[in-house]
């Protein structure tokens, strides 16, 4: 069975404090051993003469007695030894941070061998020659020397004084330059690359530090100096929004803008021989304008005045004559008094009568009351934006005119209840109060509701006039009565009344007068019988005669009987006038009503007609319709013209010449007369085929080859022969091979003759010319199709039996050139003409050349051209399936093999656009560069160029030219999160001038800006990034050339090692697990215990913190391992949680932990606090069994495990060893990083009680050691 196997890596984490690692192998027992003989150990004897060494954590676990140090490095071999100066190595003990601690050191109760690392603590020098000059009124730049340290200066803080204190404004990085700066400002001022962003007050004395700190963060101390800005320049003032306002308040002042405005500055107006008028409340909008302030200009003087800027420095700028101060006018008001009623005025003016009028000063609130007269109404106002009947308010700012309009009072009516109603009469009732005005009312009435009162409606009562009823104005009541009325009916009346004010009307009221009886009389007519019923029934009041109420529904039906049909209503009067048709007739009793209805019996139609071939007359008796239903009918027939009778057909039905039948319904009747008929008979002969047909129709043949014709009749047939064949003649009652005509006075026959006299057509399908076939071919089809069924043979030999597709195979033939003649008879002998197929079978010629290649653009292109991108197009010169692009030549390759590897290195790829044409988009182009592109590609029969192809051309210069940027990623653009890179932009460049902005969005939704083409930044979460750089030159132009990208990959999950010593069994369809195991997605068997229900877990894996040392479960890894990732993968997407020494855990209890990266397929998380295995009191090693369980979250089932899925790992513990007295050693070599083996050693003080040991150390009763 085949195995995939994994190298366990195994990483040692900061556990001791002194941690040696070789460079070459090296067994430290046998080094131990070596200096056994010589006795006690001595200094000189641990160091060992090695110089080689690099360091990791100096952090000390074992022993507590290491009071006494020895850090004197000059111990070691190698003064250039760089671990001398620092300690470099796995973090966090890299770069700086941590310095040699000397070679050893010994205490009362333990040795610590070789090299260790302890914190720097040691602070560079103070910075010298710090300088600080001012540049500009709002920016200073602080310039000063490199700074010195024991191990190395990385940056320096710059410092301001605010209040009494010292705070940071800044940072500029060590690089090695021979001075460094930085300014105190907004914008960068040479020789400075770093800002504050601070804007500074000119003419303004400002202290400074610089603290320059090392890697450990040791800062210096530092000596203020101070700078001050320069003055600013005076300010201008240009304009002033309004430039007017007056006198009877302040005035709002949007903007006055200028230039050199400062932060604080003030706005004033002034004039010769007046208090100057100070403006406030104004926002600094930046150095040209200020804004949103307010001028006190009430009572000011009138006239033209000064505005005044003075900034905070005391300079000031004016802009003369720039503001008026103006008086506020005067306005005539005018009030009219109109309409029919009287009122009066009152408010800011009063008025009676006609027009008053007053003056007021612009801006005055107006308000005006009307108030009405007694028998008038105030009907609103007009004028000067007033409306509706409220007060009249407003400003004037104008000459202004206001109309009140009073009108007259119209009566008020109220229609009543009327009274003394009867069958025919009634009293109408009213209540109107005049309201002041003379007034005269009326009634109308209806017996149709007009909806709402009108004097259009009905009767009036009075018929003209009305009654007096005062001007009063209390109500006064009026009664009309009216007769006429009938009875059972509803009739509708209003009160109106009217006076000098208008018409009034009341509400309409409704009454119904007393019931009256009516009768309804029915009368029967016509030739039929039938009845009438009435619904309801009522009174009898004589022969068909019922009495009913007035106003009561009736409905009359009518029902024919002895086979009669309802004619319809007719004759209605009253209230039946309306009845109509043959339906029920439905009315309301209002009147004495008569109808009539009339039944009939049913007449119907006769129609006779006559048929055949011959002629003849019908008799009818009774001659003429309609017929009334059952009346006796007799019809007689009689031939003529030589025809036969041949019967009655229809409602009468006989072979007789008489026939006679009782008429119940609309009837027809045939009579057929017949003419002698004689039979045509066709028939076809010959070789071929062929139809033949007539005219009349009658003969279609093949098919209907015979008919009948009435005696006399001229039939002429047609022959026509079918595709491939002839019509050779008639024969039998025609002759000839024209057209057949036979009168038909007797039965006749006709023969038509059809012959064969066309060849067959031969098609070849295969193979096509020209056809060429490899010589080893397995078979080649020799094919075609014929017009007709045929015979055919090639060069003589046939291909089978009649048919109408031919084909034979010729199996394996040989290399050479094949010529075949077909030719083909049919049935009837026809001979087609000769075909000719031919195929070659030979060896391709082998294509063994590359493709040519010609490529563009070229030349110089416009400087428009620069800041796009530009497309390349290659043109090959045979088809081709790839072409590909470097920026850098390559060399000639030796053949194609080596070709084919080139060109899979190049880095840019050509999009084809055909087999012979590709593209390529490049970066956008800058302006006055040059630009050569190395081009190869591949043809179809995959030869490869031997040699680049090179494209040339050039872009323009032009004004301030487009930046480029241009950055490198270190340590890689991929690993494993949390991942950390730091980017370096310096090969970015401007063609015309310098950088001055580095942007970089990160693409996890963090951006910074820098003037520091150095940065770094760490990605938190797995995922795909686009890192882009935009680069700002120093004239503020970017561009697309100005812009740089990468793609950064952060994985939880690694890919597993090459190798292996730990395997696990493949697997597939094919190749089945051994149960218990099944084969997961890996395509590895795995345990069904990381199944259960819920997603399949596999894969369980740990690692060190940086993805090395990856190993399946279960791992082993050395002493002095703290920390590991976690990895675990399913099937589909899943949530997961862990653990630690407690299986049967279910998924969601509170003592479950969360993976940090979860909710895809691959789930991590970092597990921290691992204790290190193999102390003295405990050496065996200490195994650590985490149990995961996993829900799906991808289907909306929710499923989750039941069973644990285990990821398990082992700290080793260290080895023991006895050394030369007093001294026992702890060693671990199982250390491998890189294929390097490393050691590292702990000497402990034997002892045999603690008496032997210096307090608070005692002896370890097991292993006889002070600790």
């Amino acid at each position: 069975m085949k195995r995939s196997c994994v190298i366990f890596y195994v990483f040692a984490s900061s556990i001791f404090c002194a941690l040696l690692l070789f460079s070459f192998p090296h067994d430290a027992s046998a080094a131990l051993a070596a200096q056994s003989a010589t006795g006690p150990w001595t200094n000189a004897d641990i160091k060992l003469g090695y110089a080689d060494f690099q360091f990791y954590s100096p952090v000390p676990v074992f022993g507590a007695n290491t009071a006494t140090y020895d850090y004197n490095c000059s111990d070691n071999d190698d003064p250039s030894d760089p671990a001398r100066i620092k300690c470099v190595g796995y973090p966090p003990y890299a770069s700086n941070t941590y310095i040699c601690s000397g070679d050893v050191f010994l205490s009362s109760n333990s040795a610590w061998l070789f090299y260790g690392c302890v914190a720097d603590t040691v602070a560079p020098a103070i910075v010298q020659n710090v300088q600080a000059v001012g540049v500009l009124s709002s920016a200073i730049n602080v310039t000063w020397d490199p700074a010195t340290d024991n191990v190395g200066v990385i940056g320096y803080r710059v410092l301001v004084l605010q209040g009494t204190q010292f705070i940071q404004i800044g940072t500029v990085l060590h690089t090695g330059a021979a001075a460094y700066a930085f300014t105190d400002g907004l914008l960068p001022v040479s020789p400075a690359t770093s800002v504050s962003g601070r804007t500074l007050t000119p003419s303004t004395n400002y202290a400074y530090g610089v603290v320059a700190y090392d890697a450990a963060n040791n800062a210096s101390s530092y000596a203020p100096v101070w700078g001050t800005t320069l003055a600013a320049p005076a300010p201008t003032v240009t304009a002033i929004n309004p430039a007017s306002g007056y006198n009877n308040a302040s005035v709002a002042i949007s903007s006055v803008t200028g230039t050199n405005f400062l932060s604080g500055a003030t706005v004033k107006l002034t004039r010769t021989g007046q208090p100057d008028i100070a403006c406030s409340g104004f926002t600094f909008s930046g150095s040209a304008i200020l804004s949103n302030g307010t001028c006190p200009i009430t009572g000011a003087a009138t006239g033209q005045w000064n505005v005044v800027v003075t900034n905070t420095d005391g300079q000031s700028g004016t802009f003369a004559n720039g503001f008026t101060i103006s008086l506020l006018p005067s306005y005539s008001l005018s009030v009219t008094i109109a309409g029919t009623g009287t009122g009066s005025v009152s408010g800011s003016m009063s008025c009676g009568t006609g027009t008053c009028t007053s003056s007021f000063i612009s801006g005055t609130s107006i308000t005006l009351t009307a108030t009405p007269s007694g028998g008038s109404t105030f009907a609103g106002w007009s004028g000067a934006s007033c409306t509706g009947t409220g007060s009249c308010t407003f400003a004037i700012t104008a000459n202004s005119s206001v109309t009140a309009t009073f009108t007259l009072l119209p009566p008020t009516v109220t229609t009543s209840a009327p009274t003394l109603v009867t069958t025919s009469s009634a009293t109408l009732n009213s209540s109107v109060n005049p309201n002041g005005n003379s007034a005269t009312g009326w009634f109308q009435y209806s017996t149709v509701n007009p909806g709402s009162c009108n004097d259009t409606f009905g009767i009036r009562v009075p018929l003209s006039g009305g009654t007096s009823l005062g001007s009063g104005t209390s109500p006064v009541n009026d009664s009309r009565a009216i007769s006429g009325l009938s009875g059972s009916t509803w009739y509708y009346y209003c009160a109106i009344a009217s006076n000098a004010g208008g018409v009034s009307y009341g509400s309409v009221v409704s009454f119904l007068t007393s019931t009256a009886s009516y009768s309804i009389s029915v009368a029967t007519a016509g030739t039929g019988t039938g009845s009438i019923a009435f619904g309801p029934a009522g009174t009898p009041c004589g022969t068909n005669c019922v009495s009913y109420l007035s106003g009561i529904p009736v409905t009359l039906t009518a029902s024919p009987s002895g086979g009669s049909i309802f004619a319809g209503w007719s004759s209605g009067t009253g209230s039946a006038s309306a009845c109509t048709g043959t339906g029920s007739c439905a009315f309301a009793v209002t009147a004495n009503s008569a109808v009539t209805a009339t039944f009939n019996l049913p007449s119907y139609a006769l129609v006779v007609t006559t048929a055949g071939t011959g002629t003849g007359t019908i008799a009818v008796n009774p001659p003429t319709g309609p017929y009334v239903s059952g009346t006796l009918i007799t019809l007689t027939a009689t031939p003529s013209g030589g025809s036969t009778f041949a019967g009655f057909s229809g409602a009468c039905v006989s072979a007789a010449t008489t026939c006679t039948f009782t008429i119940t319904a609309n009837s027809t009747v045939t009579a057929t007369f017949s003419l002698p008929s004689h039979a045509l008979a066709v028939t076809t002969a010959g070789t071929g085929t062929g139809t033949v047909t007539s005219s009349p129709a009658g003969i279609n043949c093949p098919g209907a080859c015979s008919a009948f014709f009435v005696s006399g009749t001229a039939v002429t047939l047609v022959a026509t022969p079918n595709s491939g064949f002839s019509f050779t003649g008639w024969s039998g009652a025609c002759t000839g091979t024209g057209t057949c005509s036979v009168t038909m006075d007797a039965a006749k026959s006709v023969t038509a003759t059809f012959d064969d006299t066309a060849a067959p057509i031969f098609t070849l399908t295969s193979p096509m010319p020209p056809a060429t076939f490899p010589a080893g071919v397995a078979s080649v089809t020799l094919s075609g199709n014929t017009s007709e069924p045929a015979v055919c043979t090639y060069n003589s030999i046939a291909f089978g039996p009649s048919a109408t597709t031919h084909s034979r195979i010729f199996s394996s033939p040989a290399s050479g050139t094949y010529t075949y003649t077909i030719e083909c008879t049919d049935a009837a002998g026809n001979v087609s003409g000769i075909t000719t197929a031919m195929f070659t079978v030979d060896n391709p010629i082998l294509d063994m050349t590359p493709p040519t290649i010609s490529a563009s653009p070229s030349g110089v292109l416009a400087s428009s051209a620069a800041g796009s991108p530009t497309t390349i197009v290659a043109v090959t010169g045979e088809p081709a399936t790839l072409c590909k692009y470097s920026l850098t030549q390559n060399p000639v390759s030796a053949d194609n093999t080596a070709a084919l590897a080139t060109l899979s290195a190049m880095p840019g790829s050509f999009t084809m656009i055909d087999p012979t044409h590709f593209s390529a988009l490049t970066n956008p182009l800058i302006a006055g560069m040059s630009y050569m592109y190395y081009i190869r590609c591949q043809d179809t029969a995959g030869n490869n160029n031997l040699a680049d192809y090179t494209l040339s051309f050039s872009v323009a210069a032009s004004g301030n030219q487009v930046p480029i940027a241009s950055f490198t990623v270190n340590p890689s653009t991929s690993g494993i999160v949390p991942f950390t890179i730091d980017v370096n932009a310096s090969a970015s460049l401007d063609p015309d001038g310098t950088i001055a902005a580095y942007i970089w969005n990160w693409g996890d939704g963090f951006a910074t800006t820098s003037v520091s083409a150095l940065d770094t930044h760490t990605y938190q979460a797995v995922g795909t990034y686009t890192l882009t750089l935009i680069v700002v030159d120093n004239g503020g132009l970017s561009g697309s050339s100005g812009t740089a990208y990468e793609t950064i990959t952060v994985s939880a999950l690694p890919p597993p090692p090459s190798a292996t010593t730990v395997c696990l069994a493949q697997c597939s369809a094919a190749v089945p697990c051994v149960s218990p195991n099944i084969c997961g997605p890996s395509g590895v068997c795995i345990n069904p215990a990381g199944v259960g229900g819920g997603p399949l877990r596999f894969d369980g894996a740990t690692s060190l913190l940086d993805g090395s040392d990856f190993q399946y479960t279960p791992a082993v890894y050395p002493a002095g391992t703290t920390a590991l990732i976690m990895n675990v993968r399913t099937d589909v997407n899943a949530t997961c949680q862990y653990i630690l020494n407690t299986p049967g855990t279910f998924y969601g209890a509170t003592t479950m932990k969360n993976f940090t990266a979860t909710g895809g397929k691959n789930h991590s998380v970092k597990l921290t606090g691992l204790k290190p295995g193999g102390t003295l009191t405990a050496p065996t090693p200490l195994a650590y069994d985490y149990y995961v369980k996993c829900k799906d979250v991808s289907t909306g089932t929710g499923e989750f495990n039941t069973t644990d899925y285990p990821v398990s790992f082992t700290i080793s513990n260290a080895s023991m060893i006895t050394a030369p007295g007093p001294y026992t050693c702890l060693i671990n070599q199982s250390f491998v990083k890189n294929g390097v083996p490393y050691f590292f050693d702990i000497c402990y003080k034997q002892c045999a009680t603690s008496a032997d040991c210096t307090a608070p150390a005692t002896c370890d009763a097991v292993k006889k050691v002070c600790r």
